[in-house]
């Protein structure tokens, strides 16, 4: 991809190259600990300590050199895409359904960011965790509890990648509800039981990560927002997003005109009553 070639943009200048946390894979244990976004104010960086942590390898590898960044991530996005043409299959696709949906992925414009920047590696390893996890869940295993324990660290993993990981116990219930027929035994099997100890385990996970979170951050949220939408008031805030929510969906279905930088040229306040 011609990502390979490229030198580190936008957001990479700030959380990888002005970090010196992440330009030592000796720093492991400080990274653990420390917020993502270096050294940015209170409230305005998130916790994501094994994206921080595969930073620091990248940098080790290439002496702060972009291409091992740009390497790691295209082949993120290239496993991603297999376990996603896997994932499709065990949902029963036909391998040429499934290799078509894992094509488009593949290629669709609307990954460009997370693959070519360095910084979208929480992205991209958000995705290998909870596809890992998905996996994991529709699986066969001899003793249930093992897919518990699997699926728990996948969804750990996931966390500590990047926060939007949390959604998976989320794609496990539609999984439960929505698969196909031949998958329903093998996803309900043994029922209730199994899928208790499931999301209790789940729980844990989950308090764990908001615990070390709240101890490094000293917050469970975090403002990280552009500036022209910092500066607006809570309430042209939401009505923005709810106005561009239109254009968002469109970009995953046509996605003719991506942008760079989704500033107020691209992303227009909008006030109640403002026609999206």
């Amino acid at each position: 991809m011609p990502s390979l070639t490229n030198g580190f943009a936008l957001d990479d200048e700030g959380d990888i190259v002005q970090n010196p946390t992440v330009h030592d894979i000796r720093n492991a244990q400080e990274i653990l600990t420390s917020q993502y976004r270096g050294r940015a104010p209170a409230g305005r960086s998130p916790y994501r300590p094994l994206t921080s942590l595969s930073f620091a390898l990248s940098w080790s590898m290439g002496d702060g050199s972009p291409l091992p960044f740009h390497a790691f991530n295209v082949g993120l996005h290239a496993l991603n895409t297999a376990l996603l043409t896997t994932f499709l299959t065990m949902l029963g696709a036909s391998p040429v359904v499934a290799l078509v949906g894992g094509a488009v992925f593949a290629v669709h414009p609307v990954h460009v960011e997370a693959v070519a920047n360095g910084v979208g590696r929480g992205d991209l390893l958000m995705t290998l965790f909870v596809l890992l996890g998905a996996l994991a869940y529709i699986g066969t295993f001899r003793r249930e509890l093992y897919r518990v324990a699997i699926v728990a660290i996948w969804y750990g993993l996931a966390l500590t990648s990047k926060e939007g990981g949390v959604v998976l116990p989320a794609l496990f219930v539609a999984l439960w509800l929505f698969a196909p027929k031949a998958m329903v035994k093998e996803i309900r099997h043994p029922q209730w039981r199994w899928q208790l100890a499931l999301f209790g385990a789940l729980g844990v996970v989950l308090a764990g990560y908001l615990a070390a979170r709240y101890l490094v951050l000293g917050t469970l949220i975090h403002r990280d927002a552009a500036p022209y939408i910092v500066i607006l008031p809570d309430q042209l805030r939401i009505t923005t997003a709810v106005a561009n929510f239109t254009e968002i969906a469109r970009l995953l279905v046509f996605p003719a005109d991506l942008s760079a930088d989704y500033g107020p040229a691209v992303v227009a306040t909008a006030a109640y009553g403002t026609a999206p």
